[in-house]
């Protein structure tokens, strides 16, 4: 069995992304622009109606909590009327003709990001193995949108039964299936449970390896939340606009994960490729790169 040397990952990495900095940093922003740009300007246009009917339940918890601090304890029925008043809000927000388009639209919006994700991912996969390609090759995947977004609401739910049960369970069953995305990416043929079956197998004995991998880049998210907060408070303090705020804290957010982004990614294939067994090695033939 191949144990991969997390140090020696991410400095191929680093060293990667340093090596390529301005091609490999205008496709972290140009998927960036394309995601989370997009998601957050259409939600600062229409609020989602989960968003509001989540508010909604928000503040009915927080009611909840108020009569049990005030109290020392809470009565069925004030549960109840809480419950039965958030769900009689959402029943009747979705019923109206505006709102369901917008849940359509979020909805579409969702998946779209979900397969830009995938497009990011083998973007990353094809130049960890020293390919040079340019934005284009995000959309590389578009054809297989469909088992894409299959499989990445399997491996939601998946971890969401996991985290249901108890917070273990859905950590391991997270870092049990980190890896069959890429197994698709190298392997679109494969049905999504052969998929799934291999990158489960593949992770056997290295659980806490890809665990202390990802939690190595706790730092650079501890950053990124800083440098977005911050933008966000400058825009809300200094101009009282949550609009600027949350351009400011996008801002912030492409500027760290624009590197960040790419070596977590390439970092990834890289302990992928290491532990990737006989069975699924492709053979890799140079692309040309894209113009």
């Amino acid at each position: 069995m191949n144990y991969p040397d997390r140090v020696l990952i991410k400095s191929r990495a680093k060293k990667q992304v340093l090596d390529q900095s301005f091609g490999i940093l205008m496709v972290s922003i140009a998927y960036l622009l394309l995601t989370e740009w997009i998601s957050s300007i259409v939600s600062l246009i229409w609020t989602s109606p989960l968003t509001a009917i989540s508010d909604r339940f928000s503040e009915s918890m927080d009611t909840l909590l108020d009569q049990v601090a005030a109290q020392g304890s809470i009565s069925d029925a004030s549960v109840n009327m809480a419950l039965s008043s958030a769900m009689t809000y959402a029943r009747q927000l979705l019923a109206q003709p505006q709102q369901e388009v917008l849940l359509f639209v979020f909805l579409l919006l969702y998946l779209y990001t979900v397969v830009m994700g995938y497009g990011f991912s083998f973007y990353a996969m094809r130049t960890a193995r020293g390919e040079r390609l340019g934005t284009g090759s995000l959309f590389d995947t578009l054809w297989m949108a469909g088992k894409i977004i299959l499989l990445s609401l399997l491996l939601t739910v998946l971890v969401g039964v996991g985290v249901g049960f108890f917070i273990f369970p859905g950590v391991f069953i997270y870092f049990s299936t980190l890896l069959v995305p890429y197994v698709l990416l190298d392997h679109p043929e494969m049905s999504i449970f052969k998929a799934i079956s291999a990158g489960w197998r593949m992770s056997k004995g290295h659980r806490v390896q890809l665990f202390t991998l990802e939690f190595s880049f706790i730092g650079w998210d501890l950053l990124g939340l800083l440098a977005t907060n911050v933008g966000y408070n400058v825009g809300w303090v200094f101009f009282s606009s949550d609009r600027l705020g949350t351009i400011l804290s996008l801002l912030c957010y492409t500027v760290v994960y624009a590197f960040v982004l790419p070596y977590r990614e390439i970092a990834l294939v890289h302990f992928y490729d290491t532990i990737r067994p006989q069975d699924l090695r492709v053979e890799e033939t140079p692309v040309k790169a894209d113009n």
